[in-house]
């Protein structure tokens, strides 16, 4: 998989992933960590959601991540259009082995970022709550459990499962409207920041939590994250709602099964765009 292991390091060095996928989630942490617990109420009971708390912005790290990633791949995907035509015919590049290839890099690139934010907020979280006057461990803000642990790690892999899927789709989308392919690659930040705080602030119902695939990959990190038997219908919410978290991985993974077999299907008719004519939408 040397084309996957070359959009890993490529993407890693990147310093616009880095600086809006990490900097930038440690800006927010470190905001939620050291200014936004001053406003907790110091009570016996506070330490019992400290968990919730910190759950909650691991999910904020997790859309930011991912989304930074995708929007480097998915620029990598259109101006690469040269040559994968070329390789799919006359190569070794086999349609399967080309959407592997980007679905690897964007599974191990997000949870390397991902993992090395959440242990950060992990920290920092811990510290900013001690600092604040709010008793807690560092189990406490840690996830309930190594069980608990594990379903976090699969929430976000399912969620970037999705996100892969969709940046296939955009990139498909980016090379039939060639003059629109400058802003749609960020596309992906555009929907995932729109859904967070469309999470954060708005109370939904079972039936639109769970349809939607980011909200229901937001429900589910959280869930799985703080240990909860059901979902809270806002980040900002206490009120549970009556979705298993398993119907949430399901719709997640409904979505991106989906649009893997689209993606599967139209990638053999990738076309050759021009880089000039790419760059005239600039």
């Amino acid at each position: 998989m040397g084309l996957a292991r070359y959009l890993v390091v490529r993407t890693l060095k990147n310093r616009w992933v880095l600086l809006w996928g990490g900097l930038w989630s440690l800006f927010w942490v470190a905001m939620g960590a050291f200014i936004f617990t001053k406003g907790i109420a110091k009570s016996p009971y506070a330490a019992q959601y400290a968990r919730s708390y910190v759950a909650g912005w691991l999910d904020s790290v997790v859309i930011t991540v991912v989304a930074a990633v995708s929007v480097a791949l998915l620029y990598s995907m259109i101006y690469s259009t040269a040559a994968v035509p070329y390789l799919l015919r006359f190569g070794r590049l086999r349609p399967l082995k080309y959407v592997a290839s980007y679905y690897g890099a964007m599974f191990t690139t997000s949870l390397i970022l991902v993992a090395a934010v959440g242990t950060a907020n992990w920290l920092l979280m811990w510290r900013g709550l001690k600092d604040s006057g709010i008793s807690v461990s560092l189990a406490d803000v840690a996830p309930k459990d190594a069980l608990a642990l594990l379903h976090t790690a699969g929430a976000v892999a399912v969620f970037t499962a999705f996100a892969a899927a969709l940046l296939f789709l955009l990139s498909l989308l980016a090379l039939k409207a060639v003059k629109a392919a400058s802003w749609l690659p960020f596309t992906p930040l555009i929907f995932n920041m729109l859904f967070y705080y469309s999470y954060l602030y708005v109370e939904h119902s079972p039936l639109s939590l769970a349809a939607n695939p980011f909200t229901a990959a937001q429900a589910l990190i959280i869930t799985a994250y703080a240990g909860l038997e059901r979902p809270y219908a806002a980040i900002t919410s206490s009120n549970a709602l009556d979705v298993p978290a398993w119907a949430l991985a399901v719709s997640i993974s409904g979505w991106a099964a989906a649009l893997s077999l689209a993606a599967a299907l139209l990638v053999s008719k990738v076309r050759y765009a021009p880089p000039d004519l790419l760059r005239e939408g600039i």
